[in-house]
């Protein structure tokens, strides 16, 4: 086996190939990674990669900084993980990762039932790195590979019987009509649409919304683009009388569909314009070939809950903080441990003492911390 350090644009080919083999999701391949990088990139950004002979076997991107190295991930990533295409040579990438002789390795959104994971681990355990581990996504998902009409019946009766009330409002208001385009006559055109309707609720509020940020903006128009190229994009309507009053912004790859970004119009609010798309949405992938429906994101937080309405299910993403057995190691280490979260404390009383719009300055501050790591 060789090993290589790489740019995005020198393997990709190999690198899609290498994630077409192992049947990788979206958010393992180059694409993605580049979309990513171009709207929030800094630093030094390095492929890992692990060969047999000229075949491409492993591969793991991390951000390099003096001693430290961390992944390409924050608070828009779902996921992250070593792409391997044997247990043998995702061990081997682990080795790769360790022997770049950072002090400190952040890597978060592991899948904790990754083999990659269990190979950095018990590397990291062998090497004598101090480890920290925690969870910082609940990923809530449903299988759709049963009857719609059984689904239908776990959810609560009363909340079914006021879909369908507000469902008569709306179209007693003019006509109610839902649309998933695929493919796109004016892909810029939509999106515009779409984002619009994205920030007018609490997540423009709240500064989380697509269009708050140039780099979030240009983000999920590069992704858009690329999954577009793909076949992957799914961009779903709810319009009344012509008017769009809910958006999602979706993938579908292998018969999964991941939500990556959904909104609707406030002025409709107490119609529940949401409610009506996710239950339609959900509808089209138990009636269709999707297996799993990811809601990605997490259940935690007053705005998130509304996913536990569709699903108890969830996977659990983790952050690995390691620190290596060194003096310098030791001294990253009781940083982390101890004036990382006195800072965080800080914040939190700061925006206290600040009241609503204190609270709200101290989101956003917070917010740009994480598009840098989750």
């Amino acid at each position: 086996m060789r090993v290589e350090d790489r740019t995005i644009s020198s393997i990709a080919d190999e690198w899609e190939a290498l994630a077409d083999r192992v049947q990788a999701g979206p958010f393992s391949r180059p694409g993605w990674l580049s979309s990513w990088w171009d709207a929030y990139g800094r630093g030094n950004l390095h492929i890992l990669t692990v060969r047999d002979g000229d075949r491409l076997t492993a591969l793991l991107p991390v951000i390099g900084s003096g001693s430290s190295v961390r992944s390409p991930t924050n608070v828009e990533t779902p996921l992250y993980g070593i792409l391997a295409e044997t247990a043998a040579a995702g061990e081997r990438l682990v080795d790769v990762l360790l022997s770049t002789g950072a002090r400190r390795i952040e890597l978060s959104l592991l899948d904790p039932n990754d083999k990659g994971y269990d190979a950095l681990m018990d590397a990291l355990a062998a090497a004598e790195f101090r480890t920290m581990t925690r969870p910082v996504l609940l990923s809530p998902f449903l299988s759709t590979e049963g009857e719609w009409t059984s689904y239908q019946q776990t959810i609560n009766a009363k909340k079914r019987s006021e879909m369908r009330r507000r469902r008569r409002k709306l179209e007693a208001m003019g006509d109610l009509t839902f649309e998933v385009l695929e493919p796109f006559e004016d892909l810029e055109g939509l999106l515009d649409e779409g984002f619009r309707i994205e920030a007018s609720g609490w997540k423009g509020a709240y500064g989380t919304a697509i269009n708050s940020d140039t780099h979030s903006r240009r983000f999920y128009e590069n992704v858009a683009r690329w999954a577009a190229r793909q076949g992957w994009l799914r961009l779903a309507f709810l319009r009344l009388d012509g008017r769009p009053i809910a958006f999602d912004l979706s993938l579908e790859v292998g018969g999964v569909h991941y939500l990556l970004k959904t909104g609707y119009d406030q002025e409709f609010g107490k119609y529940g314009p949401g409610v009506i798309m996710r239950s339609t949405m959900l509808e089209r992938c138990f009636t269709g070939p999707i297996e799993r429906y990811e809601f990605l994101g997490t259940v935690v937080g007053a705005n998130n809950t509304w996913k536990l309405n569709w699903t108890d299910r969830y996977h659990e993403r983790l952050r690995v903080d390691a620190f290596a057995p060194s003096l310098l190691g030791t001294a990253a280490w009781s940083t982390f441990t101890y004036l990382e979260p006195l800072s965080q404390r800080a914040r939190t009383a700061t925006a206290s003492a600040l009241g609503p719009s204190g609270r709200d300055r101290v989101k956003r501050w917070n917010r740009r911390i994480r598009q840098v790591l989750p």
